[in-house]
């Protein structure tokens, strides 16, 4: 119980911008459990959060080497909810090094994953995410899109990227680029649309799961 309270002060320090204790607290959570291939409460999403952590500091090598051995967890153990979130933060990591073809599939599967367990939280952060992958493919429209969409189903969960500078940093200059590139009219228009999709919707237009896709 005091390993998992602390993993959630290390979750809560994370989502404030504090780095430095994030990394502390959740750290001792996954070294109390270090060597156990078990599915812990605690250690894997430890493992995922201090991940984003290492990579909100620039540690892209040490991120990855925690979501590798994480991911090979989840796969020995069938776990799929926190393998989808694994998938996700590689994402953010594959792109923050440039790889942005691997950044591509790993949100895609980290949201094939979610879309079956109707994860609303984690759809929308994926979403967040392809909205600025496709920023970076030259796609602004479509990222406008996206954002409104993600927006949109955010405040069926809460409060938009938590309120967290964590997240709403690089939203902010996502919808910034956006603008910049074709607007502030054909932003909002094409934001429109985005506000007018389902969850479903949503998901199957991030996986261009065209065929399937039907706007009333």
């Amino acid at each position: 119980a005091v390993l998992l309270a602390t993993k959630m002060q290390g979750t809560a320090a994370m989502l404030q911008g504090d780095a430095k204790k994030a990394t502390a607290l959740l750290g001792v959570a996954i070294e109390f459990h270090r060597g156990g291939r078990e599915l812990n409460p605690g250690r894997l999403p430890a493992i995922v959060e201090l991940s984003m952590v290492l990579l909100a500091q620039g540690e892209f090598e040490e991120a990855e080497t925690l979501l590798v051995d994480c991911l090979q967890v989840c796969q020995e153990r069938g776990e799929l909810w926190l393998r989808s979130y694994a998938w996700y933060v590689s994402s953010l990591v594959h792109r923050a090094t440039g790889r942005r073809d691997e950044a591509l599939v790993a949100c895609k599967e980290a949201l094939r994953i979610k879309r079956h367990f109707h994860d609303v939280l984690g759809i929308v952060l994926c979403v967040d995410n392809l909205a600025t992958l496709n920023l970076q493919a030259g796609e602004p429209e479509r990222t406008a899109t996206l954002l409104g969409a993600a927006q949109a189903n955010w405040r069926t969960f809460g409060l938009p990227q938590f309120g967290s500078p964590f997240f709403t940093t690089e939203h902010e200059q996502c919808v910034k680029e956006c603008k910049k590139l074709i607007g502030d009219a054909a932003y909002d228009e094409a934001y429109a649309v985005g506000t007018r999709f389902s969850l479903g919707d949503l998901v199957e237009y991030a996986l261009d799961d065209l065929d399937d896709f039907h706007l009333d």
